[in-house]
């Protein structure tokens, strides 16, 4: 059985402890995913909404599922099991690992203009490492949020690659909201996250706000935001059927009965890099690293002297010394040049970890 959503006036607010907004809080029984260990520790959630319908024994599992139609038609949401018949025929489901967090979160591991095949991973903000880092961003999804909100660090350069793709560049930034004129040729937007592109059509970022409704003039649903990290508003969701998936940490993905979208396509982190208006200052790899890798090419070089020593001393035929001494100091190099350059990243890597991001299926 899935529940109805009443809907009555509200004519006060007694007994509430905050004011009605109008936005309905599907947030999770989790602690904030970047907090310190120690508030970790200390904050308690819940029951949120999802669980208190599951407790209550109103629903089977806590899980909610949006349907998100064009503005102007008919949008749904289920709470409990999600419904199959949402689903195109011959659409299927992709699923997004989420983070443990309060947040439906995951990381955005870069984005793409037009095709997936142009794409670019987000670079580094000064002091941002806990939402920024390896060319990855925390993120998001807020069903709450009308728009794709997008730090102001990425911001600007952002919507210069949306324009470079299109022959018209008119636009204002103003107050928070991307005024332009209706071109028709907006491209494609796309986020990857767990190897699989999420896509954006115009349809869902560009709205027609002229008064006459002639498109003389639009708005897009990109923002900039004052933190560095991204929300993935509404725009994000449109033509989808989503499953937020509360036990599994999941979020799926597949188009929904009337949607004209593909499914979610895989991918891998795209090489170039978006650079912000602050980035972090580059240190190169760490010490550590570097004291491990020169142990290892003297190593290599005493044995290789020791072993050429040895065969001179049993070998009355050894000739030419001098050509296998150049021999030998050109093999000690390269062998150097594969350390630093090749193996060594790979040791800093070992050493320093990776930020702990949504799991991956790959």
């Amino acid at each position: 059985m899935h529940p109805r959503l009443r809907v009555f006036p509200d004519y006060g607010e007694e007994g509430l402890r905050e004011p009605i907004n109008g936005v309905l809080g599907l947030s999770r029984d989790k602690p904030y995913y970047l907090a310190d260990e120690s508030r970790k520790a200390q904050s308690t959630r819940g029951p949120s909404y999802l669980h208190a319908l599951k407790n209550a024994e109103i629903i089977t599992e806590a899980t909610v599922s949006f349907k998100i139609a064009p503005f102007g038609f008919e949008s749904e949401i289920d709470f409990g099991p999600p419904k199959e018949d949402r689903i195109r025929k011959d659409g299927e489901m992709k699923w997004i690992n989420v983070n443990d967090d309060f947040f439906w979160s995951a990381s955005c591991l870069g984005f793409a203009i037009g095709t997936q095949s142009n794409g670019w991973q987000w670079g580094s903000i000064v002091d941002a490492e806990k939402t920024v880092s390896y060319g990855q961003v925390y993120s998001i999804f807020d069903t709450g949020s009308s728009s794709v909100i997008i730090p102001a660090d990425y911001f600007e350069s952002y919507l210069a690659l949306i324009y470079e793709q299109m022959e018209g560049d008119e636009f204002e930034v103003a107050s928070g909201y991307v005024l332009t004129k209706c071109y028709e040729d907006f491209p494609n937007l796309y986020f990857l996250f767990d190897g699989r592109w999420l896509a954006l059509h115009p349809a869902d970022y560009l709205v027609d706000v002229s008064e006459s409704q002639d498109r003389s003039m639009c708005v897009l649903l990109l923002s900039p935001g004052s933190q560095s990290f991204i929300v993935l508003g509404l725009p994000a969701y449109m033509n989808y059927y989503t499953v937020h998936e509360d036990v599994n940490n999941r979020i799926g993905f597949a188009p929904h009965t009337t949607s004209d979208k593909d499914d979610l396509k895989r991918g891998k982190q795209p090489k170039r890099v978006l650079e912000s208006l602050r980035p972090a200052p580059e240190f190169g790899m760490g010490a550590a690293s570097l004291f491990i890798v020169l142990f290892i090419i003297v190593f290599f070089m005493t044995v290789w002297i020791l072993l050429v020593y040895e065969i001179s001393k049993k070998s009355d035929t050894f000739e030419r010394p001098a050509c296998f001494c150049l021999a030998g100091i050109l093999v000690i190099a390269i062998f150097a040049m594969v350390m630093l350059y090749s193996v060594r990243p790979l040791v800093d890597d070992l050493i320093n970890g990776e930020p702990e991001y949504a799991r991956s299926t790959l």
